[in-house]
């Protein structure tokens, strides 16, 4: 039975990402010969139990409201006296951190990384979390280290360098304006960056598909080796009509800029959906008037650039040997690497003070996903509840 319980909550967290395989090597070697320990054992029913809240609330007819706080409340109770408990057990930090994220608190969440990240400073899924925080609010310059580092501890791990391709492709701008960086070398760390997500997992389509697009991203791209790309994403996908067709647009794209215009338009012709009409007549007009620059042929809806607010929700650097360029190129305010006065900064917010179980509750968005909020002191002490205590 212990036995049982401790192998259902490790294969459990290493399947939905929330432990890392450095923490669940860690967890088997204080496993005692004889099971799980009850802390374990404990902590499986906490993460059970919150999977079972999760599969109600998602289903046609999900609890109501006040149903829905109570159990999101002793939900929350569980984590906190399992934490008072074992102030120092980093699985249920990340399991608690991600939890307060998953149901919109990610002020309290980047509270519980924080109290993980002072007891391992090198997990980097800690630090993908807090740079996550970061970029939300807008502080790109102290989000961009924490994915530097989360890289730098985790090298082989193909989505924090997708993620940092990303999050230089989004914020590209912001940090150009701030002066941490050059749009040449912002394109570059940026092109290393999704090449070697690209490489790490190459059976990743949507790895090796933004690898591709972010040729038309750049200044001065290699247009050869980006045929080179699009064609292989072509000659391997089993996509539908209207995902193959944008290839071969992206194909006919590319062979215009090395000046191949017959080879362009015989892939251009073979593409016939309705919703690649524009974008297909646009390239054809250009054969004809080649003096203008050809369209960037957007990427599929997923890949459209969001709002700057919501640029994190599509937000990992450690280059290949080829190409790789000194620490000097990467950027240039030394006092980005600085994490401890960033941690400094985020700590003097207190992002849990005002985290407390009788101020919880819980409610459903416009898409029928939980969301948690935080009830005002003020308001508490009217209705005259008590205190509970914090967390």
């Amino acid at each position: 039975m212990k036995r049982s319980a401790f192998s259902s909550l490790l294969l459990l967290l290493l399947t939905l990402g929330f432990l890392p395989c450095s923490l669940a090597g860690r967890v088997v070697a204080n496993k005692p010969e004889g099971g799980a320990t009850l802390s374990q054992i404990r902590l499986a029913s906490i993460v059970a139990k919150e999977r079972r809240l999760l599969a109600l609330a998602s289903e046609e007819k999900p609890m109501n409201e006040k149903e829905l706080t109570r159990k999101i409340q002793d939900l929350v109770t569980d984590y906190e006296s399992y934490l008072a408990d074992n102030p120092k057990d980093v699985t249920a930090l990340l399991l608690f951190g991600k939890f307060l994220r998953q149901v919109d608190q990610p002020g309290p969440a980047t509270g519980i990384f924080l109290k993980a990240d002072k007891i391992d400073s090198n997990l980097a899924v800690v630090k993908q979390q807090i740079a996550n925080y970061l970029a939300e609010e807008g502080r790109v310059a102290e989000a961009l280290p924490y994915l530097l580092r989360a890289v730098e501890l985790s090298p082989k791990v193909a989505t924090y360098h997708h993620q940092l391709g990303t999050f230089l492709f989004l914020f590209q701008e912001e940090l150009i304006d701030l002066g941490i960086t050059t749009k040449s070398s912002n394109d570059r760390n940026m092109m290393i960056a999704f090449r070697q997500a690209a490489t790490l997992e190459p059976d990743n389509f949507e790895y090796r598909l933004r690898y591709a697009q972010s040729f038309f991203d750049v200044a001065k791209p290699d247009w050869n080796e980006a045929l080179n790309l699009w064609r292989e994403l072509a000659s391997k996908s089993k996509s539908k009509v209207v995902e193959m067709e944008y290839l071969f647009l992206c194909q006919a794209r590319v062979l215009m800029e090395l000046d191949r215009p017959l080879e362009a338009r015989r892939i251009i012709d073979r593409v016939h959906s309705p919703a690649m009409k524009a974008t297909k007549s646009k390239l054809l007009e250009l054969l004809v008037a080649p003096q203008a620059s050809p369209p960037a042929v957007k990427p599929t809806p997923s890949k459209q650039k969001p709002s700057v607010k919501d640029k994190n929700a599509q937000i990992n650097l450690r280059p290949n040997d080829k190409a790789q360029p000194s620490d000097e190129e990467l950027f240039f305010d030394a006092d980005l690497m600085k994490l401890a006065k960033i941690v400094e900064r985020l700590e003097e917010e207190k992002l849990l003070r005002n985290l407390r179980v009788d101020a919880v509750r819980a409610s459903y968005d416009d898409k029928g996903r939980i969301k948690m909020s935080l009830q005002a002191l003020a308001e508490l002490n009217r209705v005259g509840e008590q205190p509970s205590r914090n967390f």
